[in-house]
């Protein structure tokens, strides 16, 4: 999240004031930067969401996750099916490596490039489109954006194949703060906390259908 180096710090002392549980997590996998997400097969979200989630996903979810990585596995072990988008080959790779080595088979994992500064193709793009045609308890956005916001656009996406009673997450949420009143949902749930491989704090979105 932005702001000074003074305000990310009474950030952290605060999530982790308010969770004292937490900090064994933040010194061994929030600091740790020999590891991963995909290795600790957690998403790259907030710690308050990832817990949420645990306790939210079922065996008869069908997920479908714009990004993958930790939360391929994660889902992978907890619903009936993921469908994993993703936009680099190499991370591809890596995520079909660990499914391959762990023998799970309920994740449909695709791969589709996409020019990130471009918002009018991102539109027209298979990596966005590959959840047309279907319906999900669970939609995760965590795909890759630098410059151009593109991940709004796999929001409004989302919100046309999400089912009732489903929910949609979004990761980095304070990027795209807006979307908690532009939205189709019953009700948002902002969770702001540290979470697994990264220094600071982050808010994740989940929006319930």
């Amino acid at each position: 999240m932005k702001g000074s180096t003074g305000t990310k710090l009474v950030r952290i002392a605060a999530s982790l004031a308010s969770h004292p549980h937490w900090v064994p997590f933040y010194i061994g996998k929030s600091l740790n930067n020999s590891t991963s997400p995909l290795e600790l097969e957690l998403p790259w979200i907030s710690l308050a969401a990832i817990e949420f989630l645990k306790s939210y996903a079922s065996p008869s979810h069908k997920v479908a996750e714009f990004g993958g990585g930790g939360s391929t596995l994660f889902f992978a072990k907890r619903v009936q099916s993921v469908l994993c988008i993703e936009s680099h080959d190499l991370w591809t790779e890596k995520i079909q490596t660990a499914l391959t080595d762990q023998k799970i088979e309920n994740v449909q994992l695709v791969s589709h490039p996409y020019d990130p500064d471009d918002s009018d193709a991102f539109r027209k793009s298979e990596y966005l489109n590959a959840i047309s045609g279907e319906s999900y308890d669970i939609i995760l956005i965590d795909g890759f954006e630098d410059n151009v916001p593109l991940r709004p656009i796999c929001f409004e996406k989302a919100e046309d194949q999400i089912n009732k009673g489903g929910i949609i997450v979004l990761d980095d949420s304070w990027r795209h703060a807006y979307l908690r009143t532009q939205n189709k949902a019953k009700r948002v749930r902002t969770f702001k906390s540290i979470g697994p491989c990264r220094p600071g704090v982050t808010t994740t979105d989940v929006f319930f259908y």
